[in-house]
């Protein structure tokens, strides 16, 4: 299995980074795009790699926030078969609250329709191909001993979701991670893990109660939480016994730095161009 971060936070050499995230994976003969970040430079990386986005196989879109979803015209244009796979309940209505107004931070208005014969939507953990799984986040049915760590996802902020004319907090009901099995143990992919890696990863182990985590990777959008918040997510991810942890995007350069302090070796930075091999 290799996996490629075709659009990173952080950038290499020529290759365009913005504030976004796109991974290229390619497993068991098969090519998965997991997002496309901000823009078409998930498409011009790929070119530089020499990456052919026209090879894909089946494409997962992560969560409905523009930094993810704004490339899929570009994925859609470049590619004119596979589908994206992503959660029913993923819609236009994805804000931010600033002070005098909100703004629109959604997957680009009239894409769901206009591509509507792309999509496959689904609302529940999910079998996408032999060893690669989705699963739906379910806080609702997160196990007692994290309740306590459930601050930790941005349940409570300044991201919202406009219904009607109704507006609310988003609950990131439309947020899935990507698991793919290997010999080595789980690779799991968390894009930004809205509602808490912790939780992500309690998730994780609900589906795959039996079965070991090798690899977390993905933005864990620790980069406007406290130090503490930060610390406590380093001392859980510390005791999970995962070997390898890649983070970038919405960690945060300032969150990095802490949970190097307690995870040492096994925490590696993502940033545009890199290559994992499992």
């Amino acid at each position: 299995m290799k996996a490629t971060i075709l659009v990173d936070s952080t950038r290499a050499g020529n290759l365009k980074a913005e504030w976004g995230l796109s991974i290229l994976v390619e497993y068991n003969r098969k090519k998965i795009l997991i997002d496309t970040g901000a823009s078409s430079n998930f498409f011009k990386n790929a070119e530089m790699c020499g990456i052919s986005i026209k090879d894909v196989d089946a494409g997962i879109l992560s969560h409905a926030h523009y930094d993810h979803a704004n490339g899929l015209e570009t994925f859609f244009r470049e590619n004119s078969t596979a589908k994206f796979y992503l959660l029913k309940t993923c819609r236009e209505n994805c804000y931010s609250s600033r002070r005098f107004h909100n703004r629109y931070i959604g997957i680009k208005k009239g894409i769901l329709e206009k591509y509507k014969d792309r999509f496959e939507f689904i609302d529940s953990t999910c079998t996408l191909m032999d060893g690669v799984t989705l699963i739906p986040h379910e806080l609702d049915n997160m196990p007692p001993q994290t309740e306590k760590l459930h601050k930790m996802g941005h349940v409570k902020g300044t991201l919202l979701v406009k219904n009607g004319k109704n507006w609310q907090l988003d609950n990131f009901d439309h947020e899935q991670t990507v698991v793919f099995e290997t010999e080595k143990g789980l690779i799991v992919f968390t894009s930004c893990a809205h509602k808490g890696v912790v939780n992500t990863i309690e998730d994780v182990k609900r589906v795959f109660p039996d079965k070991k985590i090798y690899t977390l990777a993905g933005g864990f959008h620790l980069h406007r939480k406290s130090e503490n918040d930060v610390t406590q997510t380093a001392l859980y991810l510390a005791q999970t016994g995962i070997r390898q942890i890649y983070t970038g995007h919405c960690t945060g350069e300032r969150a990095f730095e802490i949970m190097k302090k307690y995870l040492g070796a096994k925490l590696y930075h993502l940033h545009t161009g890199l290559i994992m091999q499992f």
